[in-house]
């Protein structure tokens, strides 16, 4: 996952995003696995004259009390 963290920092720190807005946010617990989340939300993000509106979604695992980890990301 550092690998994965890194990437993400250097292509977004390389962009002029001018603006961010998250909305729609739902989090939900999986009814089966047991401390396993998923948190999908729409994501908007303004670059100049183009905007990008990707619904993301991320799954989390309960890694200790307060910590949760990212386990897998999805857009859309």
């Amino acid at each position: 996952m550092p690998e994965w963290t890194a990437l993400l920092t250097e292509t977004y720190s390389s962009r002029s995003i001018e603006e961010v807005k998250v909305s729609d946010v739902l989090l939900l617990g999986d009814p089966v696995e047991d401390k396993i989340y998923l948190s999908r939300f729409r994501l908007s993000m303004k670059e100049g004259s183009n905007t990008l509106e990707p619904i993301k979604r991320l799954y989390w695992r309960r890694a200790g009390p307060g910590a949760l980890t990212v386990i897998a990301e999805d857009s859309g």
